[in-house]
């Protein structure tokens, strides 16, 4: 695949994260922030995040919303994705879509370090692709 075709599917699958970055960052500016809610945009944008950056290296797609399964993924690739924690993030999956026991409701600080995370992936990514724009 060339680069112009990786490109437009990487920025597609950014433009995606950016408006689950967005809503998260809406959510959490509430008058009563909406916390739940704010951890599920933020675990759907780094999902979207690290499958772009894997698409634009050539994988094939895997239907899966394992942020630690694509982390894996990612560290195929380059290294650098070591650092990140994904162990909590990733329960949002799920948690707080629908009713019943899911545990706790998140606090503001869980999800200000939640969309601070996925910034922090966007940046790390950004930084790894090279875009013909």
């Amino acid at each position: 695949m060339n680069n112009n075709v990786k490109s437009d599917i990487f920025n597609q699958w950014l433009e995606k994260a950016n408006e689950d970055m967005l809503a998260a960052s809406i959510l959490l500016e509430h008058e009563i922030p909406l916390t739940f809610p704010v951890c599920f945009h933020c675990q759907q944008a780094v999902e979207k995040l690290l499958k772009g950056f894997l698409l634009f290296h050539d994988w094939e797609l895997v239907k899966t919303h394992n942020l630690n399964f694509l982390k894996e993924e990612c560290l195929q690739f380059d290294k650098s994705f070591e650092d990140f924690d994904f162990v909590d993030l990733n329960q949002y999956t799920m948690t707080g879509r629908y009713p019943g026991p899911f545990g706790s409701l998140p606090t503001v600080n869980d999800a200000s370090q939640f969309v601070q995370l996925a910034k922090d992936v966007k940046e790390l990514v950004l930084s790894k692709i090279s875009l013909n724009n």
